[in-house]
């Protein structure tokens, strides 16, 4: 269970041995951005390789599920982040919202769906980056975005197109050549970007995306 928390509430009030390990809530009342290092240590949570506050927010769900989680049991989980001010525009400033309704492991689940979520994020940056011109940056991005999902071929088609679409027409011939030799039916949905505004209305284009890995 995760409760909000207010920003001046005090967020350590016990001692490690007044812990009930079977029934204590980690994330109900402790502030993720805030976890005491003796805490961590006790529940065995590097801090120093927790890179944000959705992976500081999943190492203390998972702590709390492997000390013992809800005595009835697990069934759902979820991961809310929004801005500190909201600007009138929520779909903006809901950062993250993914919530895991019935499984049977939660949160490994929700642990998975965060990994997918951080890989589209990767791709955005790719795609702002080559809107600017920084090819360089967003070729970064993009294979970061690979190898969060190095099974996930749709990753890599739209990290193609976007840069045969901006000139990087080597790095995404190979890229192509990757997606092709993994499902044939990727040139197909080639053939179908066109019509749909996805791709410019140019055959030479399209047959030389369609060449890659023949």
């Amino acid at each position: 269970r995760l409760n909000p928390l207010e920003e001046r509430m005090e967020y350590y009030r016990f001692t490690i041995p007044e812990l009930d390990k079977g029934a204590y809530y980690l994330t109900a009342q402790l502030n993720y951005r805030r976890m005491p290092d003796p805490l961590a240590d006790y529940f065995g949570i590097d801090l120093k390789v927790l890179e944000d506050e959705k992976q500081r927010m999943l190492a203390a769900l998972e702590a709390a599920q492997d000390e013992g989680g809800d005595i009835r049991g697990k069934q759902s989980a979820a991961i809310i982040i929004v801005k500190p001010g909201s600007s009138g525009r929520p779909y903006t400033d809901r950062l993250m919202d993914l919530r895991v309704e019935d499984h049977p492991t939660p949160v490994k689940e929700l642990r998975r769906l965060v990994k997918v979520h951080r890989a589209y994020d990767y791709m955005n940056e790719g795609d702002e980056h080559m809107a600017i011109g920084d090819a360089a940056s967003a070729l970064i991005a993009y294979g970061q975005a690979a190898e969060l999902l190095p099974d996930n071929i749709e990753v890599k088609f739209w990290a193609a197109i976007t840069m045969m679409t901006n000139g990087r027409e080597t790095e995404a011939m190979a890229y192509f050549q990757d997606v092709f030799e993994a499902d044939e039916k990727w040139r197909e949905v080639v053939k179908r970007l066109p019509p749909a505004g996805l791709l410019p209305e140019d055959e030479e284009l399209i047959e030389k995306i369609l060449s890659a890995g023949q």
